[in-house]
């Protein structure tokens, strides 16, 4: 438990230092943003791929990693909903908001967590395989849609043009003195049809479109050739281990570093105007989450070890990884930030809590 505590205490010292640095000026403008590209651009490629290179699929795959994966997309959709229904995110924000109240920190927290309750760290393992590969591409194309028609739309003011006005240009074509639409060389339209596209044709296009973007995202990279590695069982050259590691190591101080700055641009009008989307961010991430679990453990049998096991993962606070992608795409920082930061807090009472319930 020792091991824990040093690690909560780490994380939150080092985000103290981040306000502190930002507070006296010594972190300008800008600076976290500037961080957290860095760090998405590569320190944390190298992260997932040392957390999943090492990983066995054979091994990972068990009911502790079922429950936990449908307790995830449940609080997932949910949150979801409400964030459009009730809090009114939009533009991404309602991607992140959900991500805080279901995408675990399994890696930096969840792993000294579970080896020192449990002595093993298998299932933060496979729950970090559920989050980058399903969890990650999912969000990410959802944040590109969202964070592209957001675009759209500031663009289309600055330009002075409305939806209906561009709707009601003509498509093709110019029209002459006899009143009838020409092509660009003279000739009727009539006499020289062009094929409209399908609607089979829009969507495949719109998801190309939106896919693209996706594939382009550093950590992908880094989940896919950790997995393909993995698979080979070969082991990683030193010369490869030890920077890899290095750039790896620099994930969590960075993101604490630009969670600090961030935390020390907010007021707390703009974080009384977001409560209520944090307070349920948080409720679910903490304390909604190891009850949905405890549920389907029942419900699936699961018992003994996996039983702590699973519910010591459903007990971690918000991923720091989510605060990356906030920042990424530029919506929610600051709902991810200070979701980070309370759920940090109150997940150590609580994972304390379960363990003395469940050893």
């Amino acid at each position: 438990m020792i091991d824990v505590l040093m690690a909560l205490w780490s994380l939150l010292a080092i985000i103290a230092a981040g306000f502190v640095l930002a507070k006296v000026g010594l972190a300008p403008a800008g600076s976290d943003t500037a961080i957290t590209k860095v760090c998405f651009a590569l320190p944390l490629p190298a992260m997932i791929f040392q957390a999943v290179q090492p990983a066995h699929i054979s091994e990972v795959f068990s009911k502790g990693l079922l429950v936990n994966v449908l307790a995830a997309t449940a609080l997932f959709a949910v949150y979801y909903f409400l964030a459009i229904r009730f809090f009114g995110l939009r533009d991404g924000e309602q991607t992140i908001g959900a991500l805080a109240a279901s995408y675990t920190n399994a890696g930096n927290i969840g792993i000294p967590y579970l080896v020192a309750i449990t002595g093993d760290p298998t299932l933060a393992a496979a729950i970090m395989l559920f989050q980058l590969g399903v969890m990650m591409p999912v969000s990410f194309w959802l944040l590109g849609r969202q964070t592209d028609q957001r675009n759209n739309r500031l663009n289309s003011k600055i330009a002075g043009v409305s939806d209906v006005t561009r709707e009601n240009l003509p498509i093709s074509g110019n029209s002459g003195s006899d009143g009838k639409n020409h092509t660009s060389d003279g000739t009727d339209s009539k006499m020289n049809p062009q094929k409209t596209p399908s609607k089979l044709h829009f969507a495949l296009a719109s998801f190309r479109a939106s896919l693209v973007p996706v594939i382009k995202q550093p950590p992908l990279y880094g989940l896919v050739i950790g997995l393909i590695w993995g698979a080979t069982g070969l082991p990683v050259p030193e010369v490869i281990h030890a920077p890899v590691n290095m750039l790896a190591t620099a994930v969590v101080p960075m993101l604490m570093l630009a969670v600090g700055i961030n935390a020390a641009r907010s007021t707390f009008k703009e974080m009384g105007s977001e409560l209520p989307a944090l307070s349920t961010a948080v409720v679910f991430r903490v304390i909604l989450s190891p009850l949905v679990t405890y549920g389907l453990c029942l419900a699936f049998g699961v018992s003994g070890k996996m039983l702590l096991a699973s519910m010591v993962v459903a007990s971690f606070p918000t991923a720091n990884n989510v605060f990356v992608y906030a920042m990424k795409f530029g919506a929610g920082s600051r709902l991810a930030a200070n979701a980070m930061i309370v759920t940090t807090l109150l997940s150590f009472p609580i994972v304390t809590l379960v363990a003395l319930l469940f050893r």
